[in-house]
C-alpha cells in the first residue's frame, strides 16, 4: 500500500474515532430521561473509543513524521461541521469559509511532500 494512502487511512480512522466519541458525548449530554447506568455505559464506551484512538495514534507516530500525519487531524473540522448541521446547529458563512480554508491548507500540505517513513529514517542513519 502506498505510504501516503496508509497515512490518510490511519489518520482517518483516528479522526473518525474522535468524531464518534464527540457524537456519543453529545448524545449522553442530551439524555434527559436516561438512567445513570446508561450514561455511565456511554461514558465507558467513549473512554474505550479514545483508548483505541490512542493506539491508532501510536501506530501513526511510529510510521510517519508528525509534520506529515498531524495536519491530517484537521479532517475533523469538515466532519464535525456536517454533524453540527445534523444536530440543527446554525452553520454560518464564517464557519463554512474557515472550515474550507483549513481543509484546503491540509490539502496543500499533503500535496507538497512525500511522507517519510520509519524505513526512510533507518536508511538515512545507516553509515
Amino acid at each position: 500500500m502506498n505510504q501516503r494512502v496508509l497515512a490518510i487511512f490511519l489518520v482517518s480512522v483516528a479522526v473518525g474515532l474522535s468524531l464518534v466519541s464527540a457524537v456519543m458525548l453529545k448524545e449522553a449530554a442530551d439524555m434527559a430521561q436516561a438512567s445513570y447506568l446508561m450514561i455511565a455505559a456511554f461514558i465507558t464506551l467513549v473512554i474505550f473509543i479514545n483508548l483505541l484512538r490512542v493506539a491508532f495514534w501510536a501506530a501513526i507516530h511510529k510510521r510517519f513524521r508528525l509534520s506529515d500525519s498531524y495536519p491530517l487531524t484537521s479532517l475533523f473540522f469538515p466532519m464535525i461541521l456536517v454533524f453540527s448541521a445534523f444536530y440543527g446547529e446554525e452553520i454560518g458563512f464564517a464557519k463554512l469559509i474557515g472550515t474550507l480554508l483549513i481543509t484546503l491548507g491540509v490539502l496543500v500540505l499533503m500535496r507538497d511532500e512525500k511522507p517519510e517513513t520509519e524505513a526512510d529514517e533507518s536508511v538515512r542513519s545507516t553509515p
